[in-house]
């Protein structure tokens, strides 16, 4: 443990404890005068992370923690504009700026390298949260309102609008949200988790600015908020900053809120819901699931032991549990929930491409094969499989989603919410040595499976029906209560509602200018000058040649193995798709696909397939596509992955056809449910898919392509099972057996030297046969016409795109530059602020010279397609302001230096060296962006989007109401058909 003296007498140090598995020391430290918690894990990480948590319990699904989320970040005493949070996006470098409502928490989340950037926005995070503005024009805007639709107009009907309201009108036609959301109301009916924390829309018009109000004085209070802080940042600064900005002349506040407990049922229940499709769909969409409440948070001895037995039961295909259920036919994907953050915690099991009438089946099988199971016991290998999966998932520092230092707060701060030793969220092999105490027990887990799962009366039995019609019904419900508010509105009220139209209009039309002043940023000379650059080292070795990236790991070894494409039509490229996704899912070597899984359980961290276009940065339309064995695990089992990817490359099995069929399955399962949540991707790629031959493949292999063909196969599964087969070893003879590949690794120097000296565990000796070069001559599609693609949801997913410019052209890096003013200065307030839209913007690949506006959860259409042409416009004219180029070179920047995680270092350097990319080359792109002056930022949209703007492709996904209402206000109306 290290020592630590607190200098500051106002606050006591609880705890310093020293968590090998991070390397990091986890410091816990009360405020003496308010009784305020502050947590620090303390390391080397130059990525430092704070967030700001208040536990925050709703009593209805009026969304009143989500809209107050939202408010708060809207102006502030010290910082009196209408958008600070916006703002500094755009003028810092932060790594990470967020704020999230959870079920039973809210927390203000940012993260930044820099320490002068990191205390900005420190500074205007605490004084968003504890002195907000709360201005009832924002609270209009970005929770509920309503409003006339033509809004100077009485006579025109009246509608909602709000910020908020349209996120989860968009979140909830995701079959996954509706399934939560009615799993809680009914599985923990007594609980705050019962409601809808982010809102229901039925239910959020219900909110009124008072519960804004009153909800912020009861529970945003220094005292009750849980101040977290992760990174290299001495704690005393911390200390120091929060005495000076938060503590100063506050008092303790005391929140009485009562623990309440779930109240256990005396019989199970049987729930019916629905979620919205577009169109009538038989073919297997409905979703069953059984939710169990197990126990308390508290409890965290047997939380470790569910989430183990968790593991055991449902990892993944070959599961004890899963396996079973699959080989029935009576579904096609299981998979499970254990939300350990909650009070009294839930665990689901989940089952898609199956039917209603199955459920009672489909349970007698989950109870028939945990009855075995508690017979017959757990063996030693499926322990200590599940015991490695999480220690592995803890070992691992991840960044690909999000700071490492988000992923610590969620495992501790929230159990310190819940009075739980918080040291339980990051410390593994402590807690395992107790486990195994416990485990000398034969019983002990067959024990809780008993107490849970089969003799457990708080159980939820949820059929969730697709409903094609459900979201008519819904909008109507909506008109007709609409309609009735208008027909008993006396003429103050029509008043009071055109007149707050106005007011808002007004306000949100109104430009900060030199009131952003008020802000703190980041100054030119504050910017590192230098790229982040990850050296490799190489060697020739057999028939590889092997890259190396030495950083620390926390002891998992990352390993990737590389084939270039060889040709293939463009008609492949779907099953292409489908072949990377399956290769690592099937039996290898001596293996059948059930023992694949289990090693891979029991050895592996994880392992995938994975396609890489690597658009040549001196011809956009040219790439060299690469096939790629992705692997990692811990050191400890290095043999065993590198065992394993040769199994994968030399010896895949692709000739077990009940197999095939099942992933098949699967995949055409995952792709159909996940259409609604999915469809901004699959706009911009629609919309990408005739400016270039990546772009076009991109499509093939990721877009509607993909989705059709997997339909086309899952529908006649019987007549295409052999042909596809036929395909996939196909591909396996083509692609990985190639005379040459690359290895590239990423661990720290010691352990490498080991595996050179081991030679790769033989990897490197395999041998294989000349395989074609990829020759880019695919033909391009003429461009078609514009589309409005049918989904259940009635807020639009928008993409419109352009040909540009790649990566080497002189003008590509003012291009990204422009990308950010346009976002910021024109369709942020435009699209988000006036029209309600949960999000939209402007993004330049330099890789694809590809250039696309998209809005998103958004009610509109056409007023967002003005919005793109308009911000074309402005910024060919020049109209924009010296401070708005600063603001967007800050944001390049974000982007060009993100922090990396551990084991995606070396495949940065890699993958843009084959992309031609040289570090001289990335180099002077930076230094460009830098050094970008106004009038070169103007011309180059003036030459390479201004003169495209009649080529646009304009691609929305919508429900079919929203389009045809939308396209009556199109000069060139959208083509409007069916996914």
């Amino acid at each position: 443990m290290n020592k630590l003296n607190l200098k500051n007498k106002n606050f006591s140090l609880n705890s310093n404890i020293y968590v090998e598995e991070i390397n990091s020391s986890l410091i816990e430290v009360t405020h003496i005068p308010t009784q305020a918690k502050i947590i620090h894990i303390a390391n080397d990480d130059l990525e430092n992370f704070f967030s700001l948590s208040f536990k925050t319990s709703p009593s209805s699904s009026n969304g009143v923690a989500h809209v107050l989320e939202h408010t708060v970040l809207c102006g502030s005493k010290k910082f009196p504009i209408k958008d600070p949070f916006f703002s500094m996006t755009r003028r810092s470098l932060n790594t990470y700026m967020n704020a999230l409502t959870g079920a039973d928490f809210t927390c203000y989340p940012a993260s930044s390298e820099n320490e002068k950037d990191f205390y900005n926005l420190l500074d205007v995070y605490v004084d968003s949260v504890f002195h907000p503005n709360l201005n009832y024009l924002s609270f209009l805007q970005e929770g509920i309102r309503l409003e006339f639709s033509n809004p100077s107009d009485s006579s025109s009907p009246l509608q909602y609008k709000g910020i908020v309201y349209n996120e989860m009108k968009g979140s909830l036609n995701s079959s996954e949200d509706r399934l939560w959301h009615k799993m809680m109301e009914e599985l923990l009916s007594d609980l705050p988790y019962s409601y809808n924390s982010g809102g229901d829309p039925k239910e959020i018009p219900n909110l009124t600015y008072q519960d804004l109000l009153d909800f912020h004085k009861t529970y945003y209070h220094p005292s009750q908020c849980l101040f977290f802080f992760y990174g290299n940042i001495p704690l005393e600064k911390h200390l120091a900053f929060l005495e000076e900005k938060v503590f100063n002349k506050v008092e303790k506040k005391v929140i009485a809120v009562p623990t309440k407990k779930q109240r256990r049922f005396s019989a199970p229940k049987e729930i019916k819901a629905f979620y919205p499709t577009a169109e009538e769909d038989k073919n297997n969409k409905d979703i069953v699931a059984f939710g169990f409440l197990t126990c308390q948070i508290s409890d965290q001895k047997e939380v470790l032991a569910l989430s183990l037995i968790d593991s055991i039961l449902t990892e993944n295909d070959a599961s004890v549990l899963t396996l079973p259920l699959l080989q029935s036919g009576l579904c096609n994907q299981v998979e499970t929930v254990f939300e350990s953050e909650m009070s009294e915690i839930p665990w689901l099991i989940i089952f898609r491409g199956t039917e209603e009438k199955h459920k009672n089946a489909l349970f007698e099988i989950f109870e028939k094969t945990l009855k075995k199971i508690i017979k017959e016991k757990f063996s030693n290998d499926q322990i200590e499989a599940a015991m490695h999966q999480l220690e592995f998932s803890r070992t691992e520092i991840d960044r690909s989603s999000a700071p490492y230092g988000l992923t610590l707060f969620m495992r501790t701060a929230l159990l310190k919410q819940h009075g739980c030793a918080i040291e339980n969220g990051l410390k593994i092999h402590s807690l395992f040595a107790e486990l195994k105490k416990d485990l000398s027990d034969p019983n002990y887990l067959t024990d809780l499976i008993e107490k849970y799962f089969l003799s457990n009366t708080n159980l939820v039995k949820l059929s969730l029906l697709p409903d094609p019609n459900l979201e008519q019904k819904e909008n109507t419900f909506e008109k007709e209560k609409l309609k009735k508010i208008k027909e008993k509105l006396n003429g103050a009220e029509i008043e009071k509602i055109l007149k707050e139209t106005k007011e808002l209009k007004t306000f949100q039309e109104k430009q900060e200018g030199i009131s952003l002043n008020c802000l703190p940023k980041i100054d030119i000379k504050d910017i590192p000058q230098d790229l982040k650059y990850y050296p490799l080292t190489s060697e020739k070795n057999g028939n590889f040649e092997v890259f190396f990236h030495q950083c620390f790991t926390n002891k998992i070894v990352y390993v990737d193995l590389v084939f270039d494409l060889p040709d293939l039509s463009i008609e492949e490229l779907p099953l292409l798709s489908l072949f990377t996704s399956m290769l690592t899912e099937i039996g290898c070597g001596k293996r059948s696909y059930i023992e694949n899984l289990e090693y891979i359980n029991s050895f592996i961290g994880d392992i995938n397939a994975y396609l890489s276009l690597n658009i040549q940065a001196t011809d956009s339309n040219i790439c060299r596509p690469t096939v790629s064995i992705r692997g990692k695990a811990l050191y400890r089992n290095a043999e065993k992955l590198f065992s394993l990817i040769k199994d994968i490359f030399s010896t895949p099995n692709f000739k077990d056809k009940n197999r095939i069929k099942e992933l098949l399955l699967q995949t055409y399962t995952s792709l159909s449910s996940s259409i609604n949540q999915s469809a901004m991707s699959y706009a911009v790629s629609q919309s990408l898919k005739t400016l270039s031959v990546p772009n076009l493949m991109n499509n093939q292999l990721n877009g509607l392509p993909l989705f059709e063909k997997v339909k086309e196969i899952a529908l006649n599964i019987e007549k295409e099972i052999n042909p596809f087969i036929e395909k996939l070893n196909d591909f396996q003879q083509k692609i990985l057996s190639f005379s040459k590949a690359e290895i590239i690794i990423s661990c720290d120097k010691e352990f490498f030297d080991m595996l050179q000296k081991n030679s790769y565990y033989s990897l490197t000796s395999l041998k294989a046969h000349t395989p074609t070069v990829f020759t880019n001559s695919f033909t391009l599609p003429a461009s078609s016409k514009n589309e409005g693609k049918i989904i259940a949801s009635p807020v639009a997913f928008t993409a419109m795109a352009f040909k540009t410019i790649g990566f080497d052209h002189k003008d590509a890096p003012y291009l990204l530059l422009a990308t950010s003013i346009s976002e910021n200065k024109i369709l942020h307030p435009l699209i988000r602020e006036q029209g309600g839209a949960y999000g939209s913007g402007t993004t330049y690949n330099p890789n694809s010279g590809s250039l696309y506006f998209y809005a998103f959860r958004d009610p509109h259409i056409a007023s967002s397609l003005d919005a793109f042409y308009l911000a074309i416009e402005e910024l060919s004219k020049g109209n924009f302001e010296e401070e708005n180029l600063f603001e967007a070179k800050l944001q390049a920047i974000q982007n060009i230096d993100a922090p990396t995680s551990p084991g995606k270092k070396a495949l940065i350097t890699f993958y843009n060296e084959k992309s031609g990319k040289t570090r001289k080359m990335r180099e002077e792109f930076r230094k460009k962006i830098l050094l970008a002056e106004k009038s070169q930022v103007q011309k180059a949209v003036l030459n390479h989007i201004l003169i495209q703007k009649e080529k646009a492709k304009i691609v929305s996904f919508a429900s079919i109401e929203l389009l045809e209402k939308e396209n009556i206000k199109l000069p060139q109306p959208l083509f409007v058909q069916p996914i």
